[in-house]
């Protein structure tokens, strides 16, 4: 991702979404501002894979179960693991799975060769550490909440859910404008795109 411009940024995204190319410049400017520069150009990229892999695909089944009456507890991990100045460039942020290392002790793991392990961690993420193993060991239960727990709602029609970090809080409508552009705004533009090439494949007959 060495000196990733918006021009590449649309390039590389292509192939992952099954947009028309002429509409591909609304998507990337829905991640980035006029002016980005190098490092806000890489976490757009990283923002952008992100939500069409994993978020918007999450958001959508989330409502499925929620409509059909299961109960659905969402989260988001937001914390920046402390390990990650040692081998990722700044402008990464929590990324996929980095939770996996605070839910299975990683900061009070011995043997440093685990992948899960990282004993710079911070008095902090040690604490964040050991709620989150409270929070997920309840799983059996379909109950994370507990004595001393910070609060975790179910994904209701407020749109509750978990922000899960160094302070632990409860946040509303994740990714709410995304989710918006991705399921609305894009889906109008492309049946308007559609209707455009007929109309101008009509006139050309």
């Amino acid at each position: 991702l060495e000196h990733l411009s918006p021009e590449d940024l649309l390039d590389i995204s292509r192939p992952f979404l099954e947009v028309p190319p002429e509409i591909m410049p609304t998507v990337i400017d829905q991640y980035l501002d006029n002016g980005s520069d190098e490092s806000a150009t890489k976490y757009a990229f990283q923002e952008l894979l992100g939500d069409i892999t994993l978020i918007i695909p999450i958001l959508n089944f989330s409502k499925y179960l929620q409509d059909a009456g299961c109960p659905v507890l969402l989260y988001e991990f937001q914390n920046t693991p402390n390990s990650f100045a040692k081998f990722k460039s700044a402008w990464v942020k929590a990324e996929h799975a980095s939770e996996n290392s605070f839910v299975f002790g990683g900061p009070f793991l011995i043997e440093e060769s685990s992948l899960l392990a990282f004993p710079e961690a911070t008095e902090e993420e040690k604490q964040l550490s050991l709620t989150m193993i409270a929070q997920w060991s309840q799983s059996h239960t379909g109950n994370p909440n507990g004595k001393e727990l910070p609060p975790w709602p179910q994904l209701n029609q407020l749109e509750q859910y978990l922000e899960v970090g160094l302070e632990p809080q409860t946040g509303v409508k994740l990714k709410k404008g995304r989710l918006q552009f991705w399921t609305e705004t894009l889906p109008r533009k492309i049946q308007e795109w559609h209707r455009q090439q007929r109309r101008r494949n009509l006139e050309e007959l």
